[in-house]
């Protein structure tokens, strides 16, 4: 296997990696919104008079917020391992574009805030 091999091998390795933490954070802010949603079920069922204490809202508020912190976290890894990788095999002078992943990036976290404030406006908190 060439230079060349190994530079592909690493950086689609990186890739993956981003999207599992993409596909986490995804998945965590989708529960929160589950959770949030639950929330407002007790609400109702509450008043045939089991208690429930409201604290779903909150919760699933700050399980979607989680999910956009995981985003951003793994969106700086990727991009501290693509330097890395850059670095090390000398291909700084024809770096990948990173302009791909901050769109899917920004756009997650710009559901995740939409998300957070449907949830609060809402009533779910």
């Amino acid at each position: 296997m060439g230079d060349g091999d190994e530079h592909l091998s690493d950086r689609l390795a990186n890739d993956r990696t981003y999207l599992a933490w993409l596909r986490t954070g995804i998945a965590l802010a989708g529960l929160g919104f589950v959770v949030a949603k639950f929330g407002v079920f007790l609400r109702e069922f509450a008043r045939t008079g089991v208690p429930h204490s409201g604290l779903s809202g909150v919760v699933g508020i700050l399980l979607v917020a989680a999910g956009a912190a995981l985003m951003v976290v793994g969106y700086l890894e990727h991009r501290r391992v693509a330097g890395h990788i850059d670095r090390r095999t000398g291909s700084a002078n024809r770096p990948v574009p990173a302009w791909p992943v901050g769109v899917s990036v920004g756009a997650c976290l710009g559901a995740s805030a939409v998300l957070v404030v449907l949830l609060a406006v809402t009533g779910s908190a």
